[in-house]
């Protein structure tokens, strides 16, 4: 995020203008489009984060078993 005037979003990504929410360095549109943004990656990361998990599992599933010795 770039700085602007104090009133002026800076765009989420890219130059924007538009007033900010008070209290918010963003106005609307862009604030959803960091949300969406945000909410994108941790369903990536918990994607990934389930295939490794599940991976791992499978891994260890067979060693489970008794060893016949």
């Amino acid at each position: 995020m770039t700085t602007t005037d104090e009133d002026t979003c800076p765009g989420h990504n890219g130059p924007c203008g538009r007033a900010t929410i008070p209290g918010d360095p963003y106005c609307a549109r862009c604030r959803i489009a960091s949300q969406r943004d945000r909410d994108r990656v941790v369903r990536e990361w918990e994607a990934v984060r389930d295939a490794a998990v599940a991976a791992a599992k499978a891994q260890a599933a067979p060693e489970a078993a008794p060893a016949p010795f």
